[in-house]
């Protein structure tokens, strides 16, 4: 399971914000900083990353569940009846989450690519409304002239 840490929730000395930084900076195979203030890493290393940063990350999230922070309320009008909410694709989305996991691990930025993910379910509910009038049509015996 992937988790984030921000390290803006930690307090640090200016010593050990430097240092820090210097180790995030330095790199990690266990950890992926995405050079803000952020990283994420699997659930299963995060004692050993906490002896490597010398600090405790009693604060991380479950990354699954911070993807709701992602929704702003925004949709997107397809057409003068249909909507797709972000929260719909998001919820999508971390009902899916293992099947993204390490894809997400493996991003160069892990923020951009579950943005892009999100994308993807849009897509993805945008189908299953044409899907659906296809249906529609259909049951109807809709006929060329």
């Amino acid at each position: 399971m992937l988790k984030l840490f921000f390290l803006s929730e930690y307090r640090f000395s200016e010593e050990e914000w430097n240092r820090t930084i210097k180790l995030f900076e330095a790199g990690h195979n266990k950890f992926k900083f995405n050079g803000n203030e952020d990283i994420i890493f699997k659930s299963q290393d995060q004692e050993e990353i906490e002896k490597y940063l010398g600090i405790t990350m009693d604060s991380a999230e479950i990354l699954k569940e911070y993807i709701s922070y992602f929704d702003g309320g925004e949709y997107l009008q397809v057409t003068s009846d249909i909507q797709i909410a972000k929260s719909e694709c998001i919820q999508i989305t971390q009902e899916n989450f293992e099947r993204y996991e390490d894809r997400i691990w493996e991003s160069e930025g892990f923020k951009e690519e579950i943005n892009l993910i999100i994308r993807e379910q849009m897509y993805k509910v945008f189908l299953k409304y044409i899907e659906g009038g296809f249906e529609r049509i259909d049951n109807g015996n809709f006929k060329w002239n």
